[in-house]
Formats: C-alpha cells, sequence, structure tokens
C-alpha cells in the first residue's frame, strides 16, 4: 500500500481489513493412498524427509525404500503409485520381478489441520534388495562378462510375459530400473 493513504479515507485500507481468509485442504489436488486399502506390512516413515530412494534395514535384512512425496503431487501420482502397489501384490510370487516388502506409512505430509483421526497413508513403496545392482551399471562398468548376461533377455522376457499373460503392461522398462541379484539374475 501506498505510504501517504489516510487509514479512514483510503478505500482499499478500509477493504483489506475486512478481508479474512481460512487454508482448507482440496480433496481433489492431493489424495495419498491410505494404508488400509492395501494387503502389505506397513512402516512408519515418519522420519523420512528427502524424495527418492533410501537403503533402510529392518530385522538385520537390507530394503529399499522407494519414497513418493513430491514438492509438487499431483492427483495422477496417486493413480501410479496404487498402480504400482496392485501390481507388485498380483505378481509377489513370480521369478523375476521384485518383492514388495511393504508400504511406507506416515501422516499425510499435505494435511493442513491437525487432527488426531485421520488414517496414515502410504508415502512410499518397501522392495526387496537385490545386490548386483542394475543392468546400466553392469554396462557402464563392463562387468556383463561376470555374469550369464545371455540369459538376461529370456530372464526378462519371462517376466514381462508373466505381466502380458494377466493383462497388464510395463510401462518403464529401461536398463537403470532392471536389477541383478548377486548371481546377476535380473530383476
Amino acid at each position: 500500500m501506498n505510504n501517504s493513504a489516510e487509514g479512514a479515507s483510503n478505500r482499499n485500507a478500509n477493504l483489506a481489513g475486512n478481508l479474512r481468509y481460512c487454508i482448507r485442504e482440496n480433496p481433489e489436488r492431493v489424495i495419498h493412498p491410505l494404508c488400509n486399502e492395501l494387503p502389505f506390512h506397513q512402516i512408519d516413515a515418519s522420519e523420512i524427509t528427502e524424495d527418492g530412494i533410501f537403503h533402510i534395514s529392518h530385522n538385520q535384512r537390507l530394503y529399499i525404500l522407494k519414497v513418493v512425496n513430491r514438492p509438487l503431487y499431483w492427483p495422477r501420482d496417486t493413480d501410479v503409485i496404487r498402480k504400482e502397489l496392485e501390481s507388485l501384490a498380483c505378481f509377489y510370487n513370480v521369478p523375476n520381478i521384485v518383492h514388495n516388502a511393504g508400504a511406507a506409512a506416515s501422516d499425510n505430509p499435505y494435511k493442513t489441520f491437525k487432527t488426531r483421526n485421520i488414517p496414515p497413508v502410504v508415502i512410499g513403496i518397501l522392495l526387496e534388495v537385490h545386490s548386483g545392482g542394475s543392468l546400466q551399471q553392469a554396462f557402464a562398468e563392463h562387468r556383463t562378462g561376470m555374469y550369464p548376461w545371455r540369459q538376461w533377455p529370456i530372464q526378462i522376457g519371462s517376466a514381462l510375459s508373466h505381466f502380458h499373460e494377466a493383462g497388464w503392461t510395463h510401462m518403464d522398462i529401461k536398463v537403470s530400473n532392471t536389477v541383478r541379484d548377486a548371481e546377476g539374475t535380473p530383476y
């Protein structure tokens, strides 16, 4: 406002004094899946503050925690994480497909009010670790000779065949998303 504005004689100053606002959540904007929607074991992820993928240990086992917590979370992100969790549940015992070990649960990071009766939401996926790294790492480090790499297309194709037989598709197949166990078997 203008420093020379006279309080009572300035219409904008009078109007500004009467304005009020209320902060509310927009349920159409940000919806994390609720934990009770999923058949997975839950871990408390309230200590996680960064986005991305983390290595964590639980009961002396290593896991990968894939966190879905972006600064700009779009409603489509909810559908993507639900679909990923659904596919992990559907293909849990299928060879050459990474297995889900649980879902990371926390308070909704976007809630704008404090209440105790809101159920926790899924903010990430807990996956089993495969210590061989990704296919991308194997190719970049020229380490394919130490693994049975000629079997990789067959193993990956077999996993994809299970997807297709169930009516699913995988939309993000790339060497950085394909991991290997210690023996070099791809997942």
